[in-house]
């Protein structure tokens, strides 16, 4: 900014200031009894002749006159500032509310209107940035937060010599350099104003470790040129950037990845801050947030409570409960993943932060944290749920086949298929088609291919009442009286249920069965030693060999009765043999 205009910025500050409190302090002498509207009056009197002085100057652009008059000003302040018996010492001069912040200077070169998409992204102000290129925000992770002040320095229209940007860079607290890599001439412009080797031989202790601070010099990438001048000039800025401690990131500042950025920041202030280093950021723009969060010598930092939720919980005397598998229905708006979630949960509202819902079988029961995700919602976010989830749907409609590839995109991204970086305990994984047409697409062969190379079950379902009350009604069971596989083609929404029920989630209950009174003791069936009063006496080592020892035995009489030559003795023997191993299965004589 040139130094007229920063005045100017200053005096118009400094007049709204001093006319509210011309405004507030005329109320107050008119409703105040005459000694004590006669105490105020010489102040209120001192403050409108500043108003008016510094509205003047405001919208003064001479120099010599802001020059001359500026004096008068500052001086008039002095002297009123000199309390008596009769008058009031008035407020320091008024500084903006950004001043003592540490700054981010966004030094550009060639690419000023994309440093100040960036400045909007960095600071949540939306696609537009601040005229004046300051933006005020906040750098915040799991551990701690900082406000920030973000500047953007235009070195192609700067009007200070290039000894004072080198001083604004130099006591910045973080640095981004800016330039074309289409444009060498742009990397000149952003090399002149880091300090050069002479620089550092007059300060070596400053070289020989380094600045405590953020220094990044980012290419930006528009899609332009021939490959092999880009390489060439991203090998030239390489190697001056090992020289002078700057980091070199290459990336484009599109809207895709200025919306990315902004969703990381949002999520950062709604509470849902990610791991640093979380994530390959390589040559993308999270990489300048990643590096802004690493540095944790900002000035203002305020340090938040990391403590773990079971030592919080102690620490107030609340008892410790474990935390619950979550069942995540996830897809692009509209799929349908909304509808088949809400028949899991009942009818009952699913909350942003996910809703408790109980699934039952005939064997046991557990306890999920049911959630709804749209892809829309940001790939970090999408990334976080999918690896917290231990069971996920992926919802996608047979009609649009970008929701199919929505989905499939959504699950690659987040590395959690066979070779990819990210891990996950999802056990159970469906990717449902729903079919509101009735009519089998090419696009169904695709899911099926993607889902066999990713341990997904494939199925199809419909999001009509009567679909969406057959999941309800299958949910609501507790599985009595549904034969095992009942929805084998694939088909129907009620084999969503079925599917969550054949899975062992972490926690559940087994339930307590009678022992059937007709097995017999020659060859007993591991019902006696496999469930029992304990609800965990499934999961008990020695309980559990036993139980195998005992199938074994069946299965070995199994063998026996094929060389059983009389048919009715064979038959007879094999039914017998079918009641005790399904006793031993827990399977009632009523049972499907």
């Amino acid at each position: 900014q040139p130094p007229t205009a920063m005045a100017n910025r200053d005096d118009k500050f400094l007049a709204d200031v001093l006319q509210a409190d011309v405004d507030e302090m005329s109320t107050v002498v008119a409703s105040s009894s005459a000694r004590l509207a006669q105490e105020l009056r010489p102040w209120l009197e001192q403050r409108e002749d500043l108003s008016e002085m510094a509205g003047l100057l405001a919208s003064c652009h001479s120099s010599r006159l802001l020059g001359e008059l500026r004096p008068w000003l500052d001086d008039f302040q002095d002297r009123s500032a000199v309390t008596s018996s009769n008058s009031f010492a008035p407020p320091p001069r008024p500084t903006s509310i950004d001043e003592g912040l540490p700054v981010v200077l966004l030094a550009a070169s060639g690419c000023l209107a994309a440093a100040r998409q960036l400045l909007g992204a960095l600071a949540c102000k939306g696609e537009e940035a601040s005229p004046e290129t300051v933006a005020v925000g906040i750098v915040e992770t799991k551990y701690y937060s900082a406000r920030v002040k973000y500047v953007v320095l235009d070195l192609d229209a700067c009007s200070e010599g290039l000894e004072s940007v080198q001083d604004s860079v130099k006591s910045a607290e973080a640095v981004v350099l800016l330039w074309d890599l289409a444009c060498p001439a742009t990397f000149d412009a952003v090399k002149r104003v880091v300090p050069g080797t002479q620089a550092a031989d007059e300060d070596e202790e400053f070289m020989d470790d380094g600045p405590d601070r953020v220094q990044m010099c980012l290419a930006v990438e528009d899609g332009t040129g021939p490959e092999e001048s880009l390489d060439a000039a991203e090998d030239e800025a390489r190697s001056w950037c090992a020289e002078v401690g700057y980091e070199l990131l290459r990336c484009p500042l599109g809207s895709a990845e200025l919306d990315t950025l902004q969703q990381r920041r949002r999520g950062a202030r709604q509470g849902r801050s990610v791991g640093l280093l979380d994530g390959d950021t390589d040559g993308s723009v999270l990489r300048l947030m990643e590096a802004l969060e690493c540095h944790s010598a900002w000035p203002n930092l305020e340090k938040k409570d990391v403590r773990a939720p079971a030592a919080e919980s102690k620490a107030k005397g609340v008892r410790d409960t474990p935390e619950l598998p979550v069942l995540l229905f996830a897809g692009a708006r509209g799929s349908g993943h909304r509808e088949l979630a809400g028949a899991v949960a009942q009818g009952a509202v699913v909350e942003a932060t996910g809703t408790e819902v109980t699934l039952e079988t005939k064997y046991y029961r557990a306890q999920l944290l049911l959630r709804i995700l749209d892809l829309e919602e940001g790939e970090e976010l999408v990334q976080e749920q999918f690896r917290k989830a231990a069971g996920l749907v992926l919802v996608w409609e047979q009609s649009r086949p970008d929701s199919l590839e929505a989905v499939c995109r959504a699950f690659d991204s987040a590395g959690l298929h066979e070779g990819g970086s990210g891990s996950s305990s999802c056990g159970v994984k469906l990717l449902v088609a729903v079919d509101r047409s009735g009519q089998q697409l090419a696009e169904e062969q695709k899911a099926l291919d993607w889902s066999a190379e990713r341990c997904f079950e494939a199925l199809r379902c419909g999001t009509a009442a009567s679909d969406l009350e057959a999941l309800s009604a299958r949910w609501a069971s507790c599985g009595a009286g549904a034969r095992l596989l009942e929805s084998d083609q694939g088909t129907g929404a009620a084999r969503i249920a079925e599917a969550l029920e054949s899975h062992a989630w972490p926690g559940l209950q087994m339930k307590t069965r009678a022992k059937p009174a007709d097995v017999g003791a020659a060859e007993p069936g591991p019902q006696a030693t496999v469930e029992g009063a304990d609800p965990g006496a499934g999961h008990d080592g020695i309980k559990a060999a036993a139980a195998v020892e005992d199938f074994e035995r069946l299965s070995e009489a199994m063998k026996q009765v094929r060389n059983i030559q009389d048919d009715e003795k064979r038959r007879e023997r094999a039914c017998d043999l079918a009641m005790k191993l399904a006793a031993s299965l827990g399977i009632d004589s009523d049972s499907d």
